[in-house]
């Protein structure tokens, strides 16, 4: 055990061992470069201590900084390596760390918000940063490392935020160890070298009884996946992620990697706070190549927007879109079945555009924000193919139609037109 309550400097050039804890008060602790400091148990900074770490700091209790100074060097550039099982890292001021390591198991428990100058190493251990940010000021991407670690964070205002100043990819290796494979992991990538931060949380529970903290953009929950726009037709209640652009205003290219058990989901919806619902985004799910993301535990699907640009408010979920049905033919004889071209779900999209070409490619009939009333007249080109009272003849014809949504790609087949 070592308590060191003078103010003084203490230089530490071999490798020390502390039986139980080391607590410092008014003092700096100098570790030399290439020395290695074990301390087992806790470490407790008091009062106006400092750390002048050059070497690295091994630590297999909690670290808890309660000292009014900046308790570590801006330019040592030395390791806090936490090799114990379940520790916090805590205490009154938040601590900014040069070079973090979790070579232990277990969970570090975040009690307040720290910054990571340089590394970040997961390792095999899982960060819980509860309602706290950790921040990684690095820009370089490969700052951050994990072998089958992960960030999790249980309360809505928890997050991993990393800066950027690229347009380099930025991983977000956030999981939980009550979803299968753990990993819901985030890539980000600036569409511009302007300076940004961006923060990600994945949230382990049914979005609409998620009653925890405020999130960076302000929302609170229950986000209560029962109201949602007409457009959107189901909701994930596994669990969400909170997005968030923390600094810069450049649109970016956001993908969630998640897996086909999860469900089959098109897109992910947002919870808009101003109309206090999930609303449809630009996502687009697709399916990746097996094996392809190992060290995110191997996921099979992607959600991805390339030109994600609203991140004014910050929660996330996989969600479902009403699909369109579009039958291959129509006989409009008054005799009441299939007299008019019928589209299932096109309600939904009241900026639709509907054409019908003939076997020539030229327009017949265009619609846009169309209601299901074409039974075969024509409204456009030349009627040369039509009956005197403006109908087309009997014949396979062409359509396009395009939802009026950026996202969602126009739909184009045939239909036969019978009499």
């Amino acid at each position: 055990m070592v308590r060191l309550y003078f103010v003084i400097t203490l230089f530490v050039s071999n490798i020390v061992f502390s039986q139980t804890f080391l607590e410092t008060s008014n003092t700096t602790l100098y570790i030399a470069n290439g020395t290695d400091l074990y301390v087992n148990g806790d470490v407790i900074a008091e009062s106006a201590s400092v750390f002048n770490n050059t070497g690295s700091f091994h630590i297999s209790g909690d670290f808890i900084n309660n000292s009014s100074a900046n308790l570590m060097i801006d330019n040592a550039i030395g390791l806090v390596d936490l090799i114990g099982n379940n520790q916090n890292i805590g205490g009154i001021y938040q601590t900014t760390f040069n070079r973090l390591k979790f070579s232990g198991t277990g969970v570090k428990n975040m009690l307040t918000s720290s910054e990571v100058k340089d590394s970040l190493n997961l390792v095999d251990a899982e960060l819980q940063t509860n309602d706290n940010v950790m921040l990684l000021s690095n820009t370089d991407s490969a700052s951050l490392s994990w072998n089958l670690g992960y960030v999790a964070s249980n309360t809505n205002g928890g997050y991993l935020m990393r800066s950027m100043n690229g347009t380099q990819e930025y991983w977000y290796p956030v999981g939980s160890s009550l979803l299968s494979n753990n990993y819901r992991a985030v890539s980000i990538k600036s569409s511009t070298i302007d300076s940004c931060v961006y923060g990600v949380r994945l949230a382990d529970v049914d979005p609409s009884f998620d009653f925890t903290g405020t999130s960076f953009t302000g929302a609170t929950g229950g986000f209560d996946v029962n109201v949602k726009s007409d457009m959107v037709s189901g909701v994930n209640t596994d669990f969400y992620h909170n997005i968030a652009r923390v600094h810069g205003s450049d649109p970016a290219n956001v993908k969630m990697y998640y897996f086909s058990s999860d469900g089959d989901y098109q897109s992910m919806a947002q919870w808009q706070d101003a109309s206090n619902m999930w609303e449809n985004t630009e996502f687009q799910n697709s399916i990746l190549n097996s094996g392809s993301f190992w060290d995110i535990g191997n996921p099979d699907m992607v959600s991805e927007s390339i030109i994600q640009n609203d991140f004014s408010h910050d929660i996330f979920a996989l969600s479902n879109v009403f699909g369109v049905e579009i039958p291959q033919f129509i006989s409009p004889n008054n005799d009441g079945r299939n007299d008019f071209l019928i589209i299932e779900n096109i309600k939904f999209y009241p900026n639709s555009v509907l054409k019908i070409f003939n076997r020539y490619g030229n327009i017949v009939y265009e619609k846009k924000g169309y209601i299901n009333d074409w039974s075969g007249e024509i409204n456009a080109g030349q009627n040369i193919f039509s009956y005197a009272n403006g109908m087309l003849v009997p014949g396979t014809y062409f359509y396009a139609l395009d939802l009026g949504i950026d996202e969602i790609k126009p739909y184009t087949g045939y239909i036969h037109l019978k009499k």
